[in-house]
C-alpha cells in the first residue's frame, strides 16, 4: 500500500468518525430537550456517574439499623439520628450538627415516615 492510498483511507475514516460524532451530538441534544435537561448537566452526570456517593456510609448505617428489627421501620429523622448517635457506626462522622444536617438533607422535603427511609436505603 502506498502512502497516498493509506492517506486516502485515513481521511475516509476521519470523515466517517466526524459523521458519527455529529450524529451523537444531535442525538444527545434531542434527548436533553425531551428530558428538559441541560447538555452541560447531562455531560456532568456522565463524568460523575461512577463516583461514589458522599452519603453512602450514612445510608448503609441507616439500612443496618432498619434491618436489625422489624419495628425499626417506623423511624423518622429524629429517631434515626438518635439511633445512629447511640450506635456510632464506623466511617460515619457524628459530630452533632453535621450529622443532623446530613440527615435533614437526606430526608429533605420528604415526609418523615418509615417509607422515606426505606426508599432511600433500598
Amino acid at each position: 500500500m502506498t502512502l497516498n492510498e493509506e492517506l486516502l483511507k485515513l481521511r475516509r475514516q476521519v470523515k466517517e468518525l466526524e459523521k458519527e460524532n455529529d450524529f451523537l451530538e444531535e442525538a444527545s441534544a434531542f434527548f436533553c430537550r425531551v428530558l428538559h435537561v441541560s447538555r452541560q448537566g447531562f455531560y456532568q452526570y456522565l463524568a460523575n456517574k461512577d463516583c461514589p456517593w458522599k452519603y453512602q456510609p450514612l445510608a448503609d448505617a441507616m439500612k443496618e439499623i432498619l434491618t436489625e428489627d422489624e419495628c425499626n421501620d417506623t423511624y423518622g429523622r429524629i429517631r434515626m439520628y438518635q439511633a445512629l448517635k447511640l450506635k456510632q457506626p464506623e466511617n460515619v462522622n457524628w459530630h452533632g450538627k453535621a450529622a443532623h444536617q446530613t440527615l435533614f438533607f437526606l430526608f429533605g422535603g420528604l415526609p418523615l415516615t418509615s417509607g422515606t427511609i426505606y426508599k432511600m436505603c433500598f
